[in-house]
C-alpha cells in the first residue's frame, strides 16, 4: 500500500554537481500544466540553446509524459492523489532533465520509484472499481436473475402456457425471460471478468487497461448489455449459430430460455469474439 510519511523524500537525491555536470542545457525549465493546484500534464521548456538532445535523454523525457498520462488519466476524479504524484513526478524529471547538472541516471532510478508508489495508489483505486462492479452485479444481475426466475416458474404470472418438455416456448415469452436474463449474465460475467483479470496482481503496465478502453464499470457495463442484445437478435434469426459445449445459445428464443443467461454472460466474458462474430456478419446481395 501507500507508503507513509512525504514521498517526495524518497526521490534518490541529486549527486554532486561536478560529477553529473552537462556541458549543454536542454530544458531550462519544467512546468505543472494547466496549474499546479490541478496538474494533468508535465511541460518540458527548451533551454533555446538550438542543441539537438540526445536519443536518451529524448527517451527519457517520452518516460516520463507517459507516466504523467497515467497519472492523469487514473486519479481523474482524484484531484489530491493526482497533485501529489504530479509534485513527486515533477521532481524526479527536474533532477533528470533540467539544467546543466541534469542526470539521466538518477532520472531514470527517480522514475521507477515514481511508478511505484503509482501503483501503490493504484491499489486503491482498483478495490474501488470492484466495489463498484459488485454494486453493478447486485442492481443488474442478482434482481434481475431472481426476476426472470420468478417470470419462468410463474410462466409470465398465467399470461402463457408452458410447452411440454421438448416443445418450443411461445417467442415472446422467450424474449420476455431475455429481457432480464441478458442483462443478468453479461453483469455477472462482466464482475468476473474484471476479477479474473485482476487475480494475477496489479502491475504498473496494467494500470491503463484497469478497465477495457478506459470505460467506466457502468458504461462497461451498459455497452455489453446493448452488445448483448445485438448479438441475441442474430441467434434469435440464424444469422449466427454458437454452441457452448454441447447446447446451442440460439435454443434461448426457442426452447431453452435460460441460455439467455449464457448469451449475456459470454458476451461479458469474451466481448472481443462476440465483436468479432458480428463485425464478420455481411448482408446477401442478390
Amino acid at each position: 500500500m501507500a507508503n507513509e510519511g512525504p514521498i517526495i523524500s524518497q526521490l534518490r537525491p541529486a549527486r554532486e554537481a561536478s560529477e553529473d555536470s552537462q556541458a549543454t542545457v536542454f530544458y531550462r525549465e519544467i512546468k505543472l500544466a494547466p496549474s499546479v493546484e490541478d496538474p494533468r500534464r508535465l511541460v518540458f521548456v527548451s533551454a533555446g540553446t538550438g542543441a539537438t538532445a540526445p536519443d536518451e535523454v529524448l527517451l527519457l523525457r517520452q518516460d516520463y509524459e507517459r507516466t504523467a498520462r497515467v497519472v492523469a488519466v487514473l486519479f481523474d476524479d482524484e484531484k489530491d492523489t493526482r497533485k501529489e504524484l504530479f509534485l513527486l513526478l515533477h521532481e524526479a524529471a527536474d533532477r533528470g532533465l533540467r539544467g546543466s547538472a541534469f542526470s539521466i541516471e538518477d532520472g531514470r532510478a527517480n522514475l521507477v520509484e515514481v511508478r511505484e508508489t503509482i501503483l501503490d495508489y493504484a491499489h486503491k483505486v482498483r478495490n474501488r472499481l470492484l466495489q463498484k462492479y459488485t454494486s453493478l452485479l447486485v442492481i443488474f444481475g442478482v434482481l434481475p436473475l431472481l426476476l426472470g426466475a420468478i417470470v419462468l416458474l410463474t410462466s409470465c404470472f398465467g399470461w402463457f402456457e408452458r410447452p411440454a418438455t421438448g416443445e418450443p416456448y411461445n417467442p415472446v415469452f422467450a424474449w420476455v425471460i431475455a429481457v432480464f436474463w441478458i442483462p443478468a449474465g453479461a453483469a455477472i460475467c462482466v464482475w468476473g471478468e474484471f476479477a479474473l483479470r485482476m487475480q494475477g496482481g496489479l502491475t504498473y503496465d496494467q494500470l491503463l487497461i484497469l478497465d477495457p478502453s478506459r470505460w467506466r464499470p457502468s458504461q462497461r457495463l451498459l455497452i455489453t448489455v446493448g452488445v448483448s442484445f445485438i448479438f441475441a437478435f442474430l441467434l434469435a434469426f440464424d444469422a449466427v449459430q454458437v454452441g457452448l459445449g454441447s447446447l446451442l445459445l440460439n435454443d434461448f428464443a426457442k426452447k431453452t430460455p435460460a441460455m439467455s443467461l449464457a448469451v449475456g454472460g459470454i458476451t461479458g466474458l469474451a466481448f472481443a469474439s462476440v465483436q468479432d462474430i458480428i463485425f464478420r456478419i455481411r448482408p446477401n446481395v442478390k
